[in-house]
């Protein structure tokens, strides 16, 4: 009895809960009030995102409720799901009244919500110029960074608040007189950022390459110096370059950056930074310096000049001494450029310089590779010639790279066969390269090479003695796959070449006839078939050539199995596999057309299918082809059984017995009433 009202105490108090949720969350200050009354912790419930009364009442605009709930001692700082207070919620919507009345309260303008952002940067986003007053006034910090390292003057930059951007002003001016204040905050923000991992460097950029534009670390001399301290890090110069944070950068300030940034650009290492330098995402005054750096570089314009076929402007670099193995941002050198361009002039260029054609860019391809990918054979041919020997260059001695790796021969095989670049493959193949190998999958290149229907490749591989009984992870071979895609002139290849046609796949045991029979490929049953497949072959399912072509429907090949001669069990067995699935047509071509009644009976089974299944037409056409008595009754039971009155009415103009007792004692209209098949039990009564 105690656990009884104990239960009905809880349900009641959970009911009280829901209710001041639901009104705080549409402001019925009388209804908050009796909850309050009759004893509801304020504290207590929450709405499914994790919201307390106060936060529902703030986001939604209700000042009284929000009033009345901080005099009932409700928390200020409770945080829903995604750690966002009261005050966040008020100033992400502009709810200035119910902002004033948080911070009157005490709600800390510092916490941060999952995103790291404090309510500043919630209002900063809407660009709400009153409760952006509101907040500085009360003391929030403009310089707080959320997880992008984006501060609420970041934002409203973005949402070009006035409010916000003329108070940073006034912070600036008051910092100039005392310039060691910002320096903490720009060394702690550059620590974060400098890394030697390339991988973490790139993440970094990509990530914040929008995002990022503390305009604070470019504001005073001292916050300066500290920048330049980790300049070694190319994201700050980076950072320094674009043009938002640029555009807030004081004139007097400038200058300085400027001149650090021309330091900087200059050196080997930032060779990276000249192309983002020069892009329309920096500054006017950047892409200025950026193009001069570019253009007092040879190593810096070589790969430019590559990219533009410029063939004078890359040997005149290379003549001052160029770097021929810099690499762009993906790792690609000027070589890998020329190779995938076609330029045959200036990969020979670089190749005679002593460019590295073994160097993989950040796919692991070299320079063999992309130029097979892209067909461009003089220069495969041209790469397969380089010979291991010293270059000398001025007082520089160094050693060329020898021919390509095995398995970068290999690789570029792959490419060029897929594509169909035949004599690519001709020339790989004559360098050595394994027509056996399997790179990046479990397939072969003649599998690849099949599936795309690159004829001529195919018959180059299989002049290499490329093994025709390979199989995949799924037990497919060549053949297997080009019957599925239907490459009609890969399939008689391999077939000339004595692929064994009765090979099966893993997954359904089917050979390559069963597979056309599949898809309906007319043109590569013709050639299986005179190559001498089994008909009588049957899958894992029990299902031969003939049958799968019936139950998918494919007149085109039954008619070939029928030209090649296909016995009476076979045919039976094909017209079962029709009825199953309502294929009309074949039925009528299976059963020779208009069939006379009288002819050979049909076993039972494809008529009870058929009438199974509701396929008028088909059993129309197997009655009048000739079906004993015995079938007919059975299919008058399951077309009863299963509501078909169309079909029961055919059967029984044929001769079916509607008294005979089929299952259990019971007859066909026994059965109709079971379930409730008021028609049938209709035709069957009369």
């Amino acid at each position: 009895m105690n656990t009884m009202a104990s239960e009905a105490v809880k349900s009641k108090a959970a009911e009280a809960a829901k209710e001041l949720i639901t009104a705080a969350c549409v402001g019925n200050f009388d209804l908050v009030s009796e909850c309050i009354a009759h004893g509801v912790d304020v504290d207590g419930p929450s709405d499914i995102n994790g919201n307390s009364a106060l936060t529902c009442a703030s986001k939604n605009g209700h000042a009284a409720v929000v009033e009345h709930l901080l005099d009932a001692g409700a928390d200020k700082e409770a945080k829903n799901e995604s750690r966002s207070t009261a005050l966040m919620c008020a100033s992400e919507r502009g709810f200035t009244a119910i902002v004033v009345l948080l911070l009157r309260a005490g709600a800390g303008m510092e916490i941060k919500n999952k995103y790291s952002r404090t309510p500043l940067h919630e209002c900063a986003i809407r660009g709400d110029a009153t409760t952006i007053q509101c907040l500085i006034s009360a003391g929030a910090k403009i310089c707080a960074m959320d997880r992008n390292c984006a501060t609420p003057l970041d934002l409203a930059t973005d949402a070009s608040c006035r409010e916000l951007l003329e108070h940073h002003a006034a912070v600036l001016a008051t910092l100039a007189k005392d310039p060691a204040a910002l320096v903490p905050a720009a060394i702690a923000y550059c620590a974060t950022l400098s890394t030697t991992d390339e991988t973490v460097r790139a993440e970094k950029l990509s990530l914040r390459e929008y995002q990022v534009r503390p305009s604070f670390l470019w504001a005073t001399p001292a916050a300066r110096t500290a920048v330049f301290k980790w300049a070694r890090d190319a994201f700050i110069i980076q950072l320094a370059a674009m043009t938002p944070p640029f555009s807030l950068v004081p004139d007097d300030c400038a200058g300085d950056i400027l001149e650090y940034l021309e330091i900087a650009l200059s050196r080997p290492e930032s060779l990276h930074l000249l192309a983002y330098c020069s892009s329309r995402k920096a500054h006017v005054w950047v892409r200025a310096v950026a193009e001069a750096a570019v253009a007092a570089n040879a190593t810096a314009k070589l790969v430019p000049a590559t990219n533009a076929g410029d063939l004078s402007t890359v040997q005149d670099c290379i003549a001052r001494g160029a770097d021929v193995d810099v690499r762009t941002t993906y790792g690609s050198t000027a070589l890998m450029i020329a190779s995938t361009k076609g330029c045959i002039a200036i990969a020979k260029s670089l190749i005679d310089a002593g460019a590295d054609n073994n160097v993989k860019d950040r796919t692991g391809s070299t320079a063999i590779v992309v130029a097979s990918e892209n067909g461009h054979t003089a220069i495969v041919e041209l790469l397969l010639k380089v010979e291991a020997g010293k270059i000398h260059r001025g007082d520089v001695c160094r050693v060329q790279p020898s021919l390509p790796s095995q398995s970068d021969k290999n690789s570029a095989l792959m490419k060029a066969a897929v594509r169909g670049h035949t004599a690519i493959v001709g020339l790989l193949l004559d360098a050595g390269a394994n027509a056996e190998a399997k790179l990046g999958g479990d397939k072969t290149i003649l599998m690849n090479a099949s599936e795309k229907g690159c004829t001529a490749v195919v018959q180059r591989l299989i002049q290499a003695g490329a093994n025709t009984e390979a199989k995949d992870s799924n037990g497919n071979t060549a053949l297997l796959i080009a019957t599925r895609k239907c490459r009609i002139a890969v399939v008689e290849l391999l077939l000339e070449a004595g692929s064994n046609v009765e090979a099966r796949d893993d997954e359904d045991s089917n050979t390559a006839l069963m597979i056309a029979s599949i898809f309906g490929h007319t043109a590569v049953v013709e050639l299986l078939l005179q190559a001498g497949a089994n008909t009588d072959a049957k899958n894992q399912n029990g299902n031969t050539a003939l049958m799968i072509a019936s139950e998918n429907g494919h007149v085109a090949v039954l008619e070939i199995f029928l030209r090649a001669g296909v016995d009476k069990v076979s045919k039976d067995n094909a017209i079962i596999a029709a009825s199953t699935r309502g294929r009309t047509p074949v039925v009528k071509l299976l059963l020779g057309g208009s069939a006379q009644k009288g002819e050979d009976k049909l076993d039972k089974t494809a008529l009870v299918v058929a009438s199974r299944k509701g396929h008028t037409d088909i059993v129309e056409l197997l009655v009048q082809h000739g079906s004993n008595e015995e079938a007919k009754n059975c299919a008058l039971f399951v077309a009863s059984v299963n509501g078909h009155a169309r079909i029961v009415r055919l059967l029984l103009q044929a001769g079916a017995n509607k008294e005979a007792k089929v299952t259990n004692g019971k007859k066909a209209v026994d059965w109709a009433e079971e379930r409730h098949h008021t028609e049938v039990v209709t035709l069957l009564r009369q």
